[in-house]
């Protein structure tokens, strides 16, 4: 029994400690405009690169676009804002939700004023 018990302690230890860093990195992802959807022709491929403190992460992305996002964790979901520039266009929010092994996300964005709206994915690099 108190081996068993010792294992649980360890196994837990590592899955928060695992927790802790998640999501970090870079993924490779596409959001679309409109309707069209991440994956559909034309949608707009960027690298993001995610850092974690606590509940907050931050990042940038470069490639077809270059911006910022700036969100909060709960769980596996991260919703936030990202911003490309000043104009009312080039900012707005986003909502990701990451599969348990933090490998891929998919989910929404849209831009403040409305114009622009889709899918946002991604897959960890």
């Amino acid at each position: 029994m108190r081996r068993f018990t010792i294992g649980l302690a360890v196994a837990a230890l590592l899955t928060l400690a695992g927790c802790g860093t998640r999501p970090n990195g870079a993924y490779d992802t596409h959001y679309g405009s409109g309707t069209d959807g991440a994956n559909a022709a034309g949608a707009i491929a960027v690298t993001v690169t995610l850092a974690r403190k606590g509940d907050k992460v931050t990042g940038s992305y470069e490639g077809a676009r270059k911006g910022h996002v700036d969100g909060k964790l709960s769980g596996h979901s991260l919703r936030g804002t990202w911003s490309e520039g000043t104009t009312a266009n080039a900012n707005g929010t986003f909502s990701w939700d990451f599969t348990q092994d933090w490998e891929n996300f998919s989910g929404t964005f849209r831009s403040r004023d409305g114009v622009q709206a889709g899918s946002w994915t991604g897959q960890k690099k």
